[in-house]
């Protein structure tokens, strides 16, 4: 994800000062706004602000393979079935809540869209590209795992917390998902 600095004009209308280099991460892109809004140039906080370059294409399934990528890693690093996320003592918390060390499925894609700023856009089916990496998963696990009805369930939570299910299946899954996206479906993403 890549994010720009708009600023409002008199018209109202929101366009991106020159140069109008994307950044690559959302805190270099809020560093540049504060600039301008600092500037001696009569510029308003409220006429400043950041925003998503939206992806198109190509890019949004690279996109989506990076956040699968990163979730699988969050799999990696400890899973859970049952609640998106806990801590140590094993009660739950938000995915993102900075005592979080361990994930379900979902509960770690969450997290990935957060960590790579999709999390602060809107609600995530709005977002192309975490609907891409979901439709990729749920793909995925339809395509090991045909007892499961996409329309009968929420198919990600549900495949999570089968009690035959592993940490280790879930994070090949999820990284054979972004492979499936990158286009080299059955190579073994992950080596457990």
């Amino acid at each position: 994800m890549k994010w720009r600095v708009e600023v409002r004009t008199d018209e109202g209308a929101w366009v991106s000062p020159r140069p109008a280099v994307p950044f690559r991460l959302r805190d270099d892109a809020e560093a540049q706004a504060q600039r301008i809004r600092e500037m001696p140039n009569g510029v308003r906080a409220a006429d400043v602000k950041v925003a998503p370059v939206a992806p198109t294409g190509d890019q949004i399934n690279a996109i989506a393979a990076e956040l699968l990528e990163l979730a699988a890693l969050f799999v990696g690093i400890g899973w859970t079935q049952g609640l998106n996320a806990r801590r140590d003592t094993g009660e739950g918390v938000a995915p993102e809540h900075y005592d979080a060390n361990c994930w379900c499925a979902q509960g770690a894609l969450c997290i990935a869209a957060r960590r790579i700023g999709l999390y602060e856009l809107a609600a995530h089916d709005s977002d192309p590209v975490f609907r891409t990496a979901r439709d990729s998963l749920e793909a995925e696990i339809a395509a090991r795992d045909p007892s499961l009805d996409p329309e009968e369930v929420a198919l990600i939570p549900a495949w999570n917390d089968l009690e035959r299910q592993t940490a280790g299946n879930v994070k090949t899954t999820i990284a054979a998902a972004a492979q499936r996206l990158r286009g080299t479906a059955g190579i073994e993403a992950t080596r457990q």
